[in-house]
């Protein structure tokens, strides 16, 4: 890897941490986003699997809005949304352009219980798991990026019930 590529992949790793906290924590620039006929859909991830079968989706819309959805488990048919800072989507994108030339898809080995994602960008469907090997930094990170933003918006749902 030439010295370009790991600044490219350092850079990413910081956006996507940055991303992470502002999906989880309402650090972004708006609440309540829904996407208009002028914002068609830019990429959506979904992750299903781990121990409670899970099975979220966020999608990220031209405009640099995203809407969350829980499609199982015990919040399944809520959605959330709302609006990363410009420059956060801008990075967020050349991130995404980066894994156009993945492999579109990294095997899970037999027996591992593990998070399964998709990754659907231009019109092509990217898949991987927490177990499968050989997994481009990129995507590792949008998988963390993902991991991050539910585990912060449990804990905050679950510190607003306990202070009703």
């Amino acid at each position: 890897m030439n010295s370009g590529e790991h600044g490219s992949r350092r850079k990413f790793a910081v956006v996507i941490l940055f991303c992470a906290a502002a999906m989880g924590l309402g650090a972004c620039q708006s609440s309540g986003y829904r996407p208009s006929e002028d914002s068609p859909p830019l990429a959506t991830i979904r992750r299903a699997g781990g121990l409670l079968f899970n099975d979220d989706e966020v999608t990220v819309y031209s405009d640099g809005g995203f809407v969350i959805k829980h499609l199982s488990g015990k919040r399944a048919g809520s959605t959330a949304g709302d609006k990363l800072p410009p420059d956060t989507f801008k990075n967020l994108k050349n991130g995404l352009e980066a894994t156009i030339n993945f492999p579109t898809a990294y095997p899970r080995p037999r027996g591992f219980d593990a998070y399964e994602y998709s990754l659907v960008y231009k019109g092509r469907t990217t898949t991987w798991s927490d177990a499968s090997v050989r997994v481009p930094d990129e995507l590792v990170q949008i998988g963390s990026l993902f991991n991050s933003a539910f585990l912060i918006a449990a804990e905050r749902e679950r510190a607003a019930q306990e202070g009703n």
